[in-house]
């Protein structure tokens, strides 16, 4: 007890040091050598490699869902629209059928000549010729109907033209690829090629706007004048029976029943205002060209038609017809619709139709 009694606490510093004695750290281990550590680092390289490929694959792929697709079921066709056929005119220099040259008749003398000046638009001389509308597609020609008027030829090469006409019509309608080398345009099907030469561009004109002082004076007789007869713009779009034809003296063309002589089914002639820019009419040979609008004044650039005699009765009087329509066109008429009724008007004469 006294023992007990008699013993005091240590103090601070007779504790013993309690603190955990520092221990040395040893050096990082070195790179690893040998087999282990060759195959951590090819290892670690095949990952950067894998990760890369997979980046790089996803952009490939991008890459070839935005590649254009050739629509050529060979693989061959061009992907871009020949830049240079239409606003020309395509001399015909041949036509090889198969291993076959064949003929090309001459149109009064003349080559047969392919106008493409309007873009969409196609004709052709012949015998009648051939009209229609067109686009490419691609490196195509799409040409979905080719119409002309039905009058025999029946000069010597009469025959051979008809022919011709009814041959060049089936081509173009059989879509035919285009191809173009400087001045040389090449259409061709699986039967057939022909072979062109550029006559040159076409100079189409710009219409001015009505009222402008820039509009041409009117020849109406009557005075009507420039903006003085109604709906001369809706003249495009329509197809017009012509109910009366009046040269320059106001009479009706002699050995004609009302002055408009019967085609040779004995329909009345018509004319076609169908595309804006061109006009046509029916007749022997009939006629077509470009024409304008300006203001209530239609401007054509000339009719164009073959020159073939027309049999029967009423050949003569359909022949001196078309002269007679193609006169009044080229005078540049005025353009006066009134309802379904359309009054052209110059000093070589005047035409009446009516809106079919």
């Amino acid at each position: 007890m006294d023992d007990e009694a008699n013993r005091t606490e240590p103090t601070a510093e007779e504790l013993p040091d309690s603190s955990p004695e520092p221990v040395e750290l040893s050096e990082p281990p070195a790179a690893s050598s040998g087999v282990a550590g060759r195959s951590r680092m090819a290892l670690t390289a095949a990952l950067v490699v894998l990760v890369v490929a997979a980046a790089l694959g996803t952009w490939f792929a991008v890459g070839r869902d935005d590649d254009e697709v050739s629509t050529d079921a060979g693989g061959g066709g061009s992907t871009e629209p020949v830049p240079s056929f239409w606003g020309h005119r395509w001399q015909v220099d041949a036509i090889q059928e198969g291993n076959a040259a064949r003929k090309l008749v001459p149109v009064g003398g003349e080559p047969v000549v392919l106008d493409a000046t309007t873009e969409g638009e196609l004709s052709y001389t012949g015998c009648n010729g051939g009209f229609g509308e067109g686009r490419l597609d691609r490196d195509r020609l799409v040409v979905s109907q080719v119409g002309s008027t039905e009058m025999a030829c029946i000069d010597a090469e009469g025959e051979a033209l008809m022919a011709q006409d009814t041959w060049l019509a089936e081509f173009l309608m059989a879509g035919p690829t285009v191809a173009i080398d400087g001045e040389k345009l090449t259409l061709s099907t699986d039967e057939a090629t022909v072979e062109l030469t550029d006559l040159g561009p076409g100079e189409p004109k710009e219409p001015v706007d009505p009222g402008s002082a820039d509009d041409p004076v009117s020849n109406d007789p009557l005075g009507g004048g420039t903006g003085g007869s109604p709906g001369a713009e809706s003249l495009w779009g329509y197809r017009w029976t012509i109910t009366r034809i009046d040269p320059g003296t106001g009479s009706g063309d002699p050995g004609s029943k009302e002055g408009v002589a019967a085609l040779a089914d004995g329909s009345a002639p018509v004319l076609d205002t169908t595309t804006e820019g061109q006009v046509g009419f029916t007749g022997c040979n009939g006629g077509r060209g470009a024409a304008t609008l300006y203001g209530d004044r239609l401007s054509v650039d000339g009719i164009v038609a073959t020159k073939m005699a027309c049999s029967g009765p009423d050949g003569e009087a359909l022949m001196a017809q078309d002269a007679t329509l193609s006169t009044i066109f080229e005078a540049g008429p005025t353009v006066s619709i009134d309802g379904d009724t359309l009054t052209l008007v110059a000093d070589t004469g005047t035409v009446v139709a009516t809106r079919t």
